[in-house]
């Protein structure tokens, strides 16, 4: 039986104390991993680049299946609102890039018929 590749989409956070201080960290919480494993999947985390939306493409065409995962909010520039009291943090001098690699990583999915599944700011990006 050949098992699915799953992408998750990961978080970048520069670490605030330590040997490591000042250096940017991608990670997914485990709990992504954990799931697909006990699914029977093969989890990929996908990390957010520099490459832009073809580098989201080269990443996608590795994988069966992707999950969008969760994370600061959206930037509600993305779909025409402005940032208010009831946003949730979307830290916008430094997730842009981001919020444009999910979303590449979307629009590809959509374009080869992957699967995606969202998961709270994945949701987001998927709406």
């Amino acid at each position: 039986m050949v098992k699915a590749v799953i992408g998750i989409s990961a978080s970048e956070v520069t670490i605030q104390s330590g040997p490591f201080m000042g250096e940017p960290r991608t990670y997914v919480n485990a709990a992504y991993v954990d799931s697909v494993l006990k699914n029977g999947g093969i989890p990929l985390v996908i990390p957010f680049t520099a490459g832009g939306e073809e580098m989201a493409f080269k990443q996608l065409d590795l994988v069966d299946g992707l999950i969008l995962s969760g994370g600061h909010d959206l930037n509600p520039h993305l779909y025409g609102e402005e940032i208010d009291q009831k946003s949730g943090e979307t830290w916008p001098d430094t997730w842009p890039d981001r919020d444009a690699f999910d979303m590449a990583l979307l629009k590809r999915a959509e374009e080869t018929g992957k699967p995606v599944l969202g998961i709270c700011r994945g949701a987001q990006i998927i709406n």
